[in-house]
Protein backbone atom coordinates (compact mmCIF):
# COMPACT_ATOMS: atom_id res chain seq x y z
CA UNK A 1 0.00 0.00 0.00
CA UNK A 2 1.41 3.57 -1.07
CA UNK A 3 2.24 5.85 1.75
CA UNK A 4 -0.25 8.97 1.30
CA UNK A 5 1.72 12.15 -0.53
CA UNK A 6 2.31 14.53 2.15
CA UNK A 7 1.34 18.54 0.83
CA UNK A 8 3.52 21.31 1.62
CA UNK A 9 1.17 24.33 2.63
CA UNK A 10 3.48 27.32 2.72
CA UNK A 11 2.50 30.81 2.39
CA UNK A 12 3.19 30.97 -1.16
CA UNK A 13 1.54 27.27 -1.54
CA UNK A 14 -1.93 29.21 -0.22
CA UNK A 15 -1.62 32.46 -1.84
CA UNK A 16 -0.80 31.34 -5.67
CA UNK A 17 -3.74 28.73 -4.88
CA UNK A 18 -5.98 31.57 -4.15
CA UNK A 19 -4.71 33.54 -7.14
CA UNK A 20 -5.40 30.39 -9.27
CA UNK A 21 -8.74 29.67 -7.88
CA UNK A 22 -10.20 33.30 -8.50
CA UNK A 23 -8.15 33.11 -12.33
CA UNK A 24 -10.71 30.46 -12.37
CA UNK A 25 -13.78 31.54 -11.34
CA UNK A 26 -13.10 34.79 -12.79
CA UNK A 27 -12.45 33.29 -16.16
CA UNK A 28 -15.75 31.84 -15.94
CA UNK A 29 -17.74 35.23 -15.26
CA UNK A 30 -16.00 36.92 -17.92
CA UNK A 31 -16.47 34.11 -20.60
CA UNK A 32 -20.46 34.35 -19.89
CA UNK A 33 -20.74 38.37 -18.96
CA UNK A 34 -22.99 39.66 -21.53
CA UNK A 35 -22.40 42.80 -20.65
CA UNK A 36 -20.15 45.06 -22.76
CA UNK A 37 -17.72 43.78 -25.41
CA UNK A 38 -18.28 40.30 -25.45
CA UNK A 39 -15.50 39.38 -27.53
CA UNK A 40 -12.75 41.06 -25.57
CA UNK A 41 -14.65 39.84 -22.25
CA UNK A 42 -13.67 36.30 -23.84
CA UNK A 43 -10.23 36.66 -24.61
CA UNK A 44 -9.77 38.09 -21.26
CA UNK A 45 -11.37 35.36 -19.62
CA UNK A 46 -9.12 32.68 -21.64
CA UNK A 47 -6.25 35.05 -20.29
CA UNK A 48 -6.93 34.52 -17.10
CA UNK A 49 -7.96 30.44 -17.38
CA UNK A 50 -4.44 30.35 -18.49
CA UNK A 51 -2.66 32.53 -15.87
CA UNK A 52 -4.41 30.31 -13.36
CA UNK A 53 -3.30 27.08 -14.84
CA UNK A 54 -0.12 28.98 -14.83
CA UNK A 55 -0.44 29.41 -10.99
CA UNK A 56 -2.07 26.13 -10.22
CA UNK A 57 0.85 24.34 -11.65
CA UNK A 58 3.40 26.53 -9.57
CA UNK A 59 1.36 25.31 -6.83
CA UNK A 60 2.01 21.54 -7.79
CA UNK A 61 5.13 21.99 -7.92
CA UNK A 62 5.71 23.83 -4.72
CA UNK A 63 3.56 21.67 -2.44
CA UNK A 64 4.92 18.73 -3.84
CA UNK A 65 1.63 17.55 -5.29
CA UNK A 66 3.06 17.51 -9.23
CA UNK A 67 4.08 13.48 -7.62
CA UNK A 68 0.59 12.74 -8.18
CA UNK A 69 0.10 14.31 -11.48
CA UNK A 70 3.38 14.40 -12.79
CA UNK A 71 2.06 14.83 -16.50
CA UNK A 72 1.52 18.56 -15.84
CA UNK A 73 5.42 19.32 -15.49
CA UNK A 74 6.07 21.41 -18.20
CA UNK A 75 2.70 21.02 -19.95
CA UNK A 76 2.37 24.93 -20.03
CA UNK A 77 5.68 25.83 -21.75
CA UNK A 78 3.71 26.48 -25.29
CA UNK A 79 0.96 28.76 -23.64
CA UNK A 80 4.29 31.35 -22.65
CA UNK A 81 4.57 31.74 -26.43
CA UNK A 82 0.47 32.38 -26.35
CA UNK A 83 0.35 34.89 -23.84
CA UNK A 84 1.60 38.13 -26.43
CA UNK A 85 -0.92 36.75 -28.99
CA UNK A 86 -3.88 37.00 -26.66
CA UNK A 87 -2.89 40.28 -25.15
CA UNK A 88 -2.71 41.40 -28.64
CA UNK A 89 -6.15 39.87 -29.49
CA UNK A 90 -7.63 41.30 -26.59
CA UNK A 91 -6.93 44.64 -27.20
CA UNK A 92 -7.70 44.07 -31.05
CA UNK A 93 -11.57 42.91 -29.62
CA UNK A 94 -11.66 45.51 -26.71
CA UNK A 95 -10.97 48.79 -29.34
CA UNK A 96 -13.26 47.36 -32.44
CA UNK A 97 -15.65 44.35 -31.37
CA UNK A 98 -16.12 43.59 -35.05
CA UNK A 99 -12.18 42.65 -35.14
CA UNK A 100 -11.64 39.26 -37.75
CA UNK A 101 -9.27 37.41 -37.96
CA UNK A 102 -7.34 36.34 -41.24
CA UNK A 103 -5.45 33.87 -42.34
CA UNK A 104 -2.25 35.25 -41.59
CA UNK A 105 -3.38 35.70 -38.30
CA UNK A 106 -2.02 32.17 -37.89
CA UNK A 107 1.52 32.95 -38.11
CA UNK A 108 1.29 33.92 -34.43
CA UNK A 109 0.85 30.63 -32.97
CA UNK A 110 4.43 29.38 -34.67
CA UNK A 111 6.40 30.01 -31.96
CA UNK A 112 4.22 28.06 -29.88
CA UNK A 113 4.40 25.28 -32.26
CA UNK A 114 7.57 24.86 -32.66
CA UNK A 115 7.69 24.95 -28.81
CA UNK A 116 5.64 22.26 -28.54
CA UNK A 117 7.76 20.25 -31.16
CA UNK A 118 10.45 20.75 -28.79
CA UNK A 119 9.00 19.63 -25.95
CA UNK A 120 7.36 16.45 -27.48
CA UNK A 121 10.04 14.32 -26.41
CA UNK A 122 9.39 15.34 -22.54
CA UNK A 123 5.88 14.79 -23.25
CA UNK A 124 6.42 11.26 -24.13
CA UNK A 125 8.44 10.28 -20.81
CA UNK A 126 6.75 8.47 -18.53
CA UNK A 127 4.98 10.00 -14.96
CA UNK A 128 8.10 8.48 -13.35
CA UNK A 129 10.76 9.90 -15.73
CA UNK A 130 9.69 13.29 -15.75
CA UNK A 131 9.40 13.25 -11.99
CA UNK A 132 13.09 11.90 -12.34
CA UNK A 133 14.33 14.95 -14.69
CA UNK A 134 12.92 17.43 -12.95
CA UNK A 135 14.25 16.18 -9.50
CA UNK A 136 17.58 15.80 -11.03
CA UNK A 137 19.62 19.40 -11.61
CA UNK A 138 20.68 19.54 -15.62
CA UNK A 139 23.66 19.27 -16.55
CA UNK A 140 25.88 20.76 -19.71
CA UNK A 141 25.36 24.09 -21.17
CA UNK A 142 22.62 25.93 -19.54
CA UNK A 143 20.48 26.76 -22.90
CA UNK A 144 17.09 28.69 -20.86
CA UNK A 145 19.14 32.05 -21.72
CA UNK A 146 17.99 31.96 -25.20
CA UNK A 147 14.12 30.81 -24.18
CA UNK A 148 13.99 33.67 -21.83
CA UNK A 149 15.64 36.13 -24.46
CA UNK A 150 13.11 35.14 -27.20
CA UNK A 151 9.97 35.00 -24.52
CA UNK A 152 10.67 38.31 -23.43
CA UNK A 153 11.04 39.86 -27.14
CA UNK A 154 7.68 38.47 -28.33
CA UNK A 155 5.59 39.49 -24.96
CA UNK A 156 7.64 42.84 -25.31
CA UNK A 157 6.90 43.29 -28.95
CA UNK A 158 3.10 42.20 -28.64
CA UNK A 159 2.89 44.53 -25.63
CA UNK A 160 4.05 47.81 -27.67
CA UNK A 161 1.63 46.80 -30.20
CA UNK A 162 -1.39 46.95 -27.55
CA UNK A 163 -0.58 49.78 -26.59
CA UNK A 164 -0.53 51.50 -30.37
CA UNK A 165 -3.55 49.99 -30.57
CA UNK A 166 -4.86 51.38 -27.71
CA UNK A 167 -3.22 54.62 -28.42
CA UNK A 168 -4.83 55.37 -31.89
CA UNK A 169 -7.96 54.15 -30.57
CA UNK A 170 -7.67 57.02 -27.89
CA UNK A 171 -7.10 59.48 -30.39
CA UNK A 172 -10.28 58.34 -32.69
CA UNK A 173 -12.46 59.09 -29.27
CA UNK A 174 -10.82 62.49 -28.25
CA UNK A 175 -13.62 64.75 -29.77
CA UNK A 176 -16.42 61.96 -27.79
CA UNK A 177 -17.39 63.33 -24.49
CA UNK A 178 -18.03 59.39 -23.36
CA UNK A 179 -14.78 60.33 -20.53
CA UNK A 180 -15.26 56.48 -19.56
CA UNK A 181 -14.38 55.02 -22.63
CA UNK A 182 -10.91 57.26 -22.61
CA UNK A 183 -10.60 56.34 -18.62
CA UNK A 184 -11.18 52.72 -19.64
CA UNK A 185 -8.85 52.47 -22.23
CA UNK A 186 -6.21 54.58 -20.21
CA UNK A 187 -6.74 52.14 -16.73
CA UNK A 188 -5.55 48.73 -19.55
CA UNK A 189 -2.28 50.81 -21.13
CA UNK A 190 -1.83 51.49 -17.40
CA UNK A 191 -1.71 47.65 -16.88
CA UNK A 192 -0.20 47.04 -20.11
CA UNK A 193 2.77 49.73 -19.45
CA UNK A 194 3.52 47.98 -16.26
CA UNK A 195 3.82 44.86 -17.21
CA UNK A 196 6.00 45.69 -19.88
CA UNK A 197 8.52 47.27 -17.37
CA UNK A 198 8.00 43.95 -15.58
CA UNK A 199 8.88 42.10 -18.75
CA UNK A 200 11.75 44.20 -19.16
CA UNK A 201 13.70 43.51 -15.86
CA UNK A 202 12.50 39.75 -15.76
CA UNK A 203 14.59 38.94 -19.49
CA UNK A 204 17.56 41.08 -18.45
CA UNK A 205 17.19 39.12 -15.41
CA UNK A 206 16.43 35.60 -16.85
CA UNK A 207 18.99 36.44 -19.42
CA UNK A 208 21.70 36.57 -17.10
CA UNK A 209 21.26 34.68 -14.40
CA UNK A 210 20.92 31.49 -16.93
CA UNK A 211 24.26 32.60 -18.63
CA UNK A 212 25.70 32.69 -15.05
CA UNK A 213 23.96 29.75 -13.89
CA UNK A 214 22.51 31.22 -11.30
CA UNK A 215 19.65 29.47 -10.05
CA UNK A 216 15.77 31.08 -11.33
CA UNK A 217 13.80 29.97 -8.15
CA UNK A 218 13.47 33.66 -7.14
CA UNK A 219 12.64 35.25 -10.35
CA UNK A 220 10.13 32.46 -11.15
CA UNK A 221 8.38 33.31 -8.03
CA UNK A 222 8.59 36.57 -8.81
CA UNK A 223 6.93 36.03 -12.00
CA UNK A 224 4.70 33.70 -10.35
CA UNK A 225 3.70 36.72 -7.80
CA UNK A 226 3.17 38.83 -10.68
CA UNK A 227 0.68 36.90 -12.20
CA UNK A 228 -0.96 36.45 -8.80
CA UNK A 229 -1.08 40.30 -8.36
CA UNK A 230 -3.16 40.74 -12.29
CA UNK A 231 -5.74 38.21 -10.91
CA UNK A 232 -6.14 40.03 -7.90
CA UNK A 233 -6.56 43.64 -9.79
CA UNK A 234 -9.43 42.12 -12.01
CA UNK A 235 -10.96 40.74 -9.41
CA UNK A 236 -10.65 43.93 -7.08
CA UNK A 237 -11.51 45.87 -10.42
CA UNK A 238 -14.49 43.53 -11.25
CA UNK A 239 -15.71 44.37 -7.44
CA UNK A 240 -15.27 48.16 -7.41
CA UNK A 241 -15.22 49.20 -10.72
CA UNK A 242 -16.83 46.53 -12.89
CA UNK A 243 -17.06 49.64 -16.41
CA UNK A 244 -13.99 48.97 -16.77
CA UNK A 245 -14.16 45.61 -17.76
CA UNK A 246 -17.62 45.78 -19.50
CA UNK A 247 -16.95 48.99 -21.18
CA UNK A 248 -18.94 49.71 -23.63
CA UNK A 249 -17.29 49.31 -27.39
CA UNK A 250 -14.75 51.78 -28.56
CA UNK A 251 -13.56 51.78 -32.12
CA UNK A 252 -10.09 51.90 -33.80
CA UNK A 253 -10.02 54.47 -36.20
CA UNK A 254 -8.25 52.38 -38.65
CA UNK A 255 -11.11 49.55 -38.38
CA UNK A 256 -14.71 49.44 -39.24
CA UNK A 257 -16.08 49.29 -35.86
CA UNK A 258 -19.94 49.59 -34.90
CA UNK A 259 -18.99 53.34 -33.43
CA UNK A 260 -17.13 55.31 -35.20
CA UNK A 261 -15.32 58.33 -33.52
CA UNK A 262 -17.12 62.46 -33.85
CA UNK A 263 -15.58 63.93 -36.04
CA UNK A 264 -14.32 67.98 -36.24
CA UNK A 265 -17.46 70.38 -37.38
CA UNK A 266 -15.43 70.38 -40.72
CA UNK A 267 -14.98 66.77 -40.79
CA UNK A 268 -18.75 66.08 -40.37
CA UNK A 269 -19.67 68.67 -43.56
CA UNK A 270 -17.39 66.37 -45.23
CA UNK A 271 -19.07 63.56 -43.60
CA UNK A 272 -22.83 63.85 -43.80
CA UNK A 273 -22.20 66.28 -47.31
CA UNK A 274 -23.63 62.87 -48.97
CA UNK A 275 -26.35 62.45 -46.85
CA UNK A 276 -30.28 62.49 -47.70
CA UNK A 277 -31.35 64.05 -44.77
CA UNK A 278 -31.94 67.69 -45.49
CA UNK A 279 -31.89 70.53 -43.01
CA UNK A 280 -36.01 69.89 -42.02
CA UNK A 281 -36.61 66.48 -41.95
CA UNK A 282 -33.33 66.27 -39.20
CA UNK A 283 -35.44 69.00 -37.23
CA UNK A 284 -38.44 66.63 -37.60
CA UNK A 285 -36.71 63.95 -36.65
CA UNK A 286 -34.94 66.05 -33.70
CA UNK A 287 -38.36 66.96 -32.44
CA UNK A 288 -39.52 63.41 -32.96
CA UNK A 289 -36.72 62.30 -30.23
CA UNK A 290 -37.10 64.88 -28.08
CA UNK A 291 -41.02 63.87 -28.21
CA UNK A 292 -39.53 60.23 -27.42
CA UNK A 293 -36.86 60.77 -24.79
CA UNK A 294 -39.90 62.61 -23.03
CA UNK A 295 -42.49 60.26 -23.04
CA UNK A 296 -40.88 57.02 -23.45
CA UNK A 297 -37.69 57.65 -21.16
CA UNK A 298 -35.21 54.98 -23.00
CA UNK A 299 -32.61 56.56 -21.29
CA UNK A 300 -34.02 54.44 -17.46
CA UNK A 301 -32.42 51.79 -19.70
CA UNK A 302 -29.18 51.19 -18.83
CA UNK A 303 -28.16 48.47 -21.92
CA UNK A 304 -29.86 51.76 -24.22
CA UNK A 305 -27.58 52.13 -27.49
CA UNK A 306 -27.41 53.89 -30.84
CA UNK A 307 -29.05 51.34 -32.82
CA UNK A 308 -31.58 51.32 -30.31
CA UNK A 309 -32.86 54.47 -30.45
CA UNK A 310 -32.37 54.50 -33.57
CA UNK A 311 -34.56 51.62 -34.11
CA UNK A 312 -37.64 53.59 -31.72
CA UNK A 313 -37.48 56.41 -34.25
CA UNK A 314 -37.61 54.33 -37.24
CA UNK A 315 -34.34 55.79 -39.33
CA UNK A 316 -30.58 54.52 -39.37
CA UNK A 317 -28.23 54.86 -36.30
CA UNK A 318 -26.22 57.20 -39.01
CA UNK A 319 -28.75 59.35 -39.49
CA UNK A 320 -29.78 59.59 -35.99
CA UNK A 321 -25.85 59.97 -34.95
CA UNK A 322 -25.57 62.86 -37.72
CA UNK A 323 -28.86 64.66 -35.92
CA UNK A 324 -27.15 64.46 -32.79
CA UNK A 325 -23.49 65.57 -34.05
CA UNK A 326 -25.25 68.83 -36.42
CA UNK A 327 -28.29 69.68 -34.27
CA UNK A 328 -27.15 69.25 -30.72
CA UNK A 329 -23.44 69.24 -30.83
CA UNK A 330 -23.36 66.17 -28.93
CA UNK A 331 -22.49 62.69 -29.41
CA UNK A 332 -24.72 59.91 -27.94
CA UNK A 333 -23.71 58.95 -24.91
CA UNK A 334 -23.83 62.48 -23.44
CA UNK A 335 -27.41 63.02 -24.88
CA UNK A 336 -28.60 60.01 -23.38
CA UNK A 337 -26.50 60.61 -19.95
CA UNK A 338 -27.81 64.29 -19.68
CA UNK A 339 -31.49 63.00 -19.46
CA UNK A 340 -30.41 60.46 -16.93
CA UNK A 341 -28.50 63.13 -14.80
CA UNK A 342 -31.81 65.02 -14.80
CA UNK A 343 -33.87 62.43 -13.87
CA UNK A 344 -31.67 61.75 -11.15
CA UNK A 345 -31.26 65.19 -10.00
CA UNK A 346 -35.45 65.34 -9.46
CA UNK A 347 -35.75 62.08 -7.97
CA UNK A 348 -32.93 64.16 -4.96
CA UNK A 349 -35.26 66.40 -4.71
CA UNK A 350 -38.28 64.27 -4.56
CA UNK A 351 -39.61 63.08 -0.81
CA UNK A 352 -40.73 60.08 -2.23
CA UNK A 353 -37.00 59.25 -2.93
CA UNK A 354 -35.53 60.63 0.55
CA UNK A 355 -34.80 57.18 1.79
CA UNK A 356 -33.54 55.79 -1.37
CA UNK A 357 -29.47 55.87 -1.55
CA UNK A 358 -27.44 57.74 -4.20
CA UNK A 359 -26.46 53.70 -5.77
CA UNK A 360 -30.29 53.35 -5.64
CA UNK A 361 -31.31 56.34 -7.20
CA UNK A 362 -28.21 56.24 -10.00
CA UNK A 363 -29.70 52.57 -10.93
CA UNK A 364 -33.28 54.21 -11.43
CA UNK A 365 -32.01 56.89 -13.73
CA UNK A 366 -30.78 54.18 -15.83
CA UNK A 367 -26.72 54.48 -14.42
CA UNK A 368 -25.40 50.74 -14.33
CA UNK A 369 -22.48 51.46 -11.98
CA UNK A 370 -21.97 53.93 -9.10
CA UNK A 371 -18.67 55.50 -10.86
CA UNK A 372 -19.98 56.21 -14.30
CA UNK A 373 -22.89 57.84 -12.76
CA UNK A 374 -20.70 60.09 -10.15
CA UNK A 375 -18.72 61.19 -13.42
CA UNK A 376 -21.10 61.99 -15.52
CA UNK A 377 -22.91 63.83 -12.54
CA UNK A 378 -19.85 66.04 -12.02
CA UNK A 379 -19.02 66.70 -15.81
CA UNK A 380 -23.14 67.94 -15.58
CA UNK A 381 -23.15 69.62 -12.61
CA UNK A 382 -19.91 70.36 -11.55
CA UNK A 383 -20.38 68.81 -8.59
CA UNK A 384 -20.69 65.36 -6.90
CA UNK A 385 -24.10 63.75 -6.36
CA UNK A 386 -24.46 63.76 -2.18
CA UNK A 387 -22.72 67.61 -2.90
CA UNK A 388 -26.03 68.16 -4.80
CA UNK A 389 -28.44 66.56 -2.55
CA UNK A 390 -27.01 68.73 0.42
CA UNK A 391 -26.49 71.63 -1.21
CA UNK A 392 -30.26 71.54 -2.03
CA UNK A 393 -31.39 69.95 1.15
CA UNK A 394 -30.24 73.01 2.81
CA UNK A 395 -31.84 75.46 0.20
CA UNK A 396 -34.83 73.95 0.93
CA UNK A 397 -34.67 74.30 5.00
CA UNK A 398 -34.10 77.86 4.43
CA UNK A 399 -36.81 78.31 2.47
CA UNK A 400 -38.89 76.08 5.03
Amino acid sequence: MNEPLAIELTFGVVIFGFGALQGFFFSGILFFQQKGNRSANRWLAVILAVVGAFLFTKVAMMSGFYMRIPHIIGAGAPFWYLFGPMIYAYTAFLVNENHRFSATDLLHLLPAVYCLYQMFPFYQLSGAEKIAAVQTPPTGPPEYHLIYLVVGLLLLGYHFAAIRKINRAEKSITNNSTSHQKENLRWVKRQLIAFTIYIVFDTLAGYLLTVFEIPLNILELTTTFIMAIFVQIVAVTASRNPEKLFPPIVSDPQTNGSHPPIPEPDAQKEKYQNSALSKDIAQNYLDALIHLMETKRPYLNSELKLTDLAAMLGISPHNLSQILNQELKQPFYEFVNQYRINAAKAMMLNPEYQQFTILAIAYDAGFNTKSSFNRAFKECTGMTPSAYQKAHAISSSHIR
